[in-house]
């Protein structure tokens, strides 16, 4: 058994909000802030991401090839495809259009839509979801790459699937593994109404949320298992923490299997509150919201302390119920109130 860690208030403190161009300080020394975490740090946590750098010191001929964790690009004489980058006649306009193929999603020429590796993200990122690039500042022929997501395990001493390599190059560029990741919480339990590292929160679709560990994979490279604990973090700085999702179409979705423990101040000392999850359909005429559970599976719900969680659905038609499908079995005490859903 694993201790994850859920923080949906490091989002805007520790962490800032997804942004497809994050924040970047105007220094080469300078690192941006994580837009979500591996979930291995709760609190006490100094989540950092990690940082690699690629130098050329020569084109590369057309056809050789970078692979970034996983994900491989292709240099061309002229970009015709998705995941190709024009050389182009210099060494800075090699790196410039390197940049702009990964930081641009898409399945044109020029764009890029190949997936990192599971074992650097369980949920499979396409790498302009994953990373984000910059020439770096106070240079022409080197790029910086960081990630999106904070953990030490996307540094290469500990993860050689997060490796660069390049094939073919007659002169290789000279490459410095990523590096300088720090363990963070996860962010999300859901995105509520934006998309998110290219997920979609489906705030009008037949489907849940895309993005989150109570209906996705996990952005780092563990995905947390029915056996492990992701404790939730329930108040910050005397306010009670809230998430919610509307939705105004027919939906259904299943929830990861996992086993969550709302905290009552005891993992984050002294932040004693109450968390609150909320779906909505918002829609007027006959739809429906189902969330199942994966069958012969289980979602656990459990609070250290009384009243620490609490799931509140709600409907602008006439009736709404429980985020689950199957059987519910509560099994209250005076220190730890469970909810479990199990499928029949």
């Amino acid at each position: 058994m694993a201790d994850f860690y859920l923080d949906i208030s490091a989002v805007g403190n520790e962490y800032q909000a997804y942004a497809a161009a994050p924040t970047w300080g105007a220094l080469a020394t300078d690192k941006p802030a994580p837009q979500d975490g591996n979930g291995k740090a709760g609190p006490g946590h100094s989540a950092a991401v990690s940082i690699a750098e690629i130098q050329l010191t020569a084109l590369p001929a057309d056809g050789n090839t970078l692979a970034i964790a996983g994900a491989t690009l292709t240099a061309k004489t002229t970009a015709a495809a998705k995941n190709q980058w024009t050389i182009g006649a210099s060494i800075a306009t090699c790196v410039s259009n390197l940049v702009s193929l990964l930081n641009t999603y898409g399945t044109s020429a020029s764009q890029c839509d190949a997936a990192v590796s599971s074992s650097v993200c369980a949920l499979v990122l396409a790498l302009p979801y994953w990373q984000y690039a910059r020439v770096k500042p106070g240079t022409t022929d080197t790029l910086q790459i960081a990630t999106r997501i904070a953990g030490s395990d996307l540094n290469h001493a500990a993860n050689s699937n997060v490796a660069i390599t390049s094939s073919g190059w007659g002169t290789p560029p000279t490459i410095t593994q990523f590096a300088g990741g720090a363990d963070g919480p996860f962010g999300y339990a859901f995105n509520s109404s934006a998309t998110i590292f290219g997920k979609s929160a489906n705030t009008a679709a037949s489907a849940l949320p895309a993005y989150g560990v109570f209906f996705a994979a996990a952005p780092g490279p563990s995905d947390p298992g029915a056996s492990d604990v992701v404790h939730i973090r329930s108040r910050r700085s005397g306010v009670d923490l809230s998430a919610s999702w509307s939705n105004s179409a027919t939906a259904s979705g299943t929830w990861k299997q996992r086993s969550y423990l709302a905290d009552n101040g005891t993992v984050w000392s002294g932040d004693n509150g109450k968390i609150t999850f909320t779906f909505k359909n918002v829609n007027s005429s006959s739809t429906t919201h189902a969330f199942y559970v994966a069958s012969a599976g289980f979602i656990s719900f459990a609070s250290r302390g009384q009243y620490n969680l609490e799931f509140q659905t709600g409907s602008t038609r006439r009736t709404s119920c429980l985020p689950g499908r199957g059987r519910g079995r509560g099994s209250p005490s005076a220190t730890v109130a469970t909810s479990r859903l199990r499928t029949t």
